[in-house]
């Protein structure tokens, strides 16, 4: 069950561009989803993100994760 909410997190950093927008939308701090991605990517044992202060970006595995994720998640909300 960790691992879908991890996605859905992972999924809403993606798609709003920031740690802080997806901590907003999912009313959590932007530590709290910064934590949740890091545990994701520890379980993964793949690094998603490429994080700095000023930009977010998706590594080349991060983004294959994306569109793997996206569809899963899409299956199980139909």
């Amino acid at each position: 069950m960790e691992s879908l909410k991890g996605m859905r997190i992972f999924l809403q950093v993606v798609q709003s561009g920031s740690l802080s927008a997806a901590g907003r939308i999912t009313g959590q701090s932007p530590a709290s989803v910064s934590r949740k991605i890091m545990m994701l990517e520890d379980a993964i044992g793949a690094k998603l993100l490429n994080r700095t202060s000023r930009s977010l970006s998706l590594t080349t595995i991060g983004a294959v994760y994306y569109e793997k994720a996206r569809s899963i998640l899409d299956q199980l909300d139909e």
